[in-house]
């Protein structure tokens, strides 16, 4: 690693290391984070409604797969609902940087403007957007070659940040140099990175065997600005308390590990959405987090001849005193099956005070083991502004996108389309976050209580790494 040499405050309040700056794939417009209770609500009236026929889907599928294609339009059609409620618009083709297109593009990050365009290899190259000539937007100029040509007196500039071509003279100044930011691909992604003391990049970013895998569907992402400080979605990493009341997703089991540039968040929580989860979330740098998810879902109750009966919806509904326990209402998709009351749950599993041999309508009833979905979620972003520095708001891109792998014994096809309606409302539960951050403040001196996970040690052990000098990375956080 290069000698670390000490630059400008206005610098050094951005974080240093892999700054994600935007997709090379295809991205969604995300919903509108909703402001108030009541629009939290009617969200997860919708919500559940999917819910509920997704986990239809998946219990037909283990049930034997008969009524599979009548289960799957059942979903579709609930999608339908979510996508208008929430102004989901999947069929929008906007990347970032497309990889076969040019540029250029302009793009701002932790406080610069800086210019990408691909040159004749189709790598990307990324400088200060100004001209060092007389400031003129390189990113309103040309690409000639592997150079981008300014378009107030046509200097050219390299990915090296030199002045290749001057059109009116032949004598290139020794001062003509500009700042230039490394730039790597990967995961369907750009990452910059950004260090203030002009440092080389430190760690790499890990390539991800699931993309472009065929036994997993290709990522559904979207972003948006957040006008609030990053450190806010920092803070989830080890706030705890947040996953019961946000997201109906208590823990049981939570801890951090914190080694070098990586954080680590292992969680086992019982999901109203999406039944039992085993997450591990881990942060490779300050920027960039991927999370491996399990999620198992309750049994299902069905006929033995695969005709599914209960499945377990997403919120816990109080219901009639006797009926069911713990607040869960299992959803009746025949009418008549209220007959059996004292339907409970116990440990993950349905029983009855009538034992495991349950006979309904002449049919044997048998208990369909819940799904096991195995996900990536995608939660990275890219400081933009900072109060301190004269912006109007703190603010950040938020990137966040989900792929899972795909379901045995049917088509890629119907299991795409399974997959990318189970995306979005696996990133509308993200967006439960996105809801609180734009009505609150970041708090720099919390009141902590037992219970909240190790935020201080998560802020001030690993997080400040990313703003101190070299010699101090390699200090214990563990």
């Amino acid at each position: 690693m290069s000698e670390i040499i000490a630059t400008s405050v206005q610098d050094v309040r951005f974080p240093r290391g892999w700054i994600p700056i935007g997709y090379t794939i295809p991205w969604i417009t995300p919903p509108p984070a909703a402001d108030t209770a009541e629009a939290q609500a009617a969200q997860r009236k919708i919500q559940n409604a999917y819910g509920a026929a997704v986990e239809n889907v998946f219990a037909v599928l283990q049930a034997g797969g008969e009524g599979l294609a009548e289960a799957i339009e059942g979903a579709n059609e609930k999608q339908d609902n979510i996508l208008a409620a929430m102004h989901f618009e999947p069929e929008q083709k906007n990347p970032t940087f497309p990889a076969d297109e040019k540029g250029p593009w302009e793009v701002n990050v932790a406080g610069k403007s800086l210019v990408l365009w691909r040159d004749s290899d189709d790598n990307l190259q990324c400088i200060d957007n100004y001209c060092r000539h007389m400031g003129a937007k390189l990113s309103i100029g040309e690409i000639k070659g592997d150079s981008i040509q300014c378009p107030f007196h046509h200097w050219s500039w390299n990915g090296e940040g030199d002045c290749t071509d001057i059109a009116y003279c032949d004598k290139i100044p020794p001062r003509a140099k500009t700042d230039k930011f490394p730039i790597v691909e990967r995961n369907g992604m750009v990452f910059l990175w950004h260090c203030p003391e002009g440092s080389e990049p430190a760690w790499e970013i890990p390539v991800m065997e699931e993309f472009e895998n065929s036994e997993w569907t290709n990522w559904t992402v979207t972003t948006e600005i957040i006008d609030t400080h990053w450190k806010e979605l920092i803070d989830n990493i080890s706030d705890r308390a947040h996953f019961g009341p946000v997201h109906d997703a208590p823990c049981s089991h939570f801890e951090n590990v914190f080694e070098d540039h990586t954080a680590l968040q292992i969680n086992h929580c019982n999901s109203t959405t999406l039944g039992m989860l085993y997450s591990n979330a881990t942060y490779y740098g300050p920027c960039y987090q991927i999370t491996e998810w399990k999620g198992e879902l309750p049994d299902n109750l069905a006929y033995e001849d695969g005709e599914l009966i209960l499945s377990r919806i997403q919120q816990p509904v109080k219901v009639a005193e006797g009926t069911i326990q713990d607040g869960y209402n299992f959803p009746v998709l025949d009418t008549d099956f209220n007959a059996f009351a004292g339907i409970t749950e116990e440990d993950g599993k349905l029983i009855t005070p009538m034992g495991d041999e349950l006979t309904h309508k002449g049919k044997k009833v048998v208990k369909v083991p819940g799904p096991v979905h195995n996900v990536r979620m995608l939660n990275a972003h890219m400081p933009i502004d900072l109060k301190q520095l004269g912006a109007d708001n703190d603010s950040f891109r938020l990137f966040t996108g989900v792929m899972i792998k795909k379901l045995d014994g049917i088509p890629d096809e119907d299991s795409e389309a399974i997959s990318a309606a189970y995306a979005h409302a696996s990133m509308n539960a993200f967006f439960q976050d996105v809801w609180i951050w734009k009505n609150k403040r970041f708090e720099p001196n919390p009141v902590l209580c037992a219970g909240d996970g190790p935020i201080n040690k998560l802020r001030k052990n690993w997080y400040t790494q990313f703003y101190t000098e070299a010699e101090k990375n390699s200090a214990d956080v563990a």
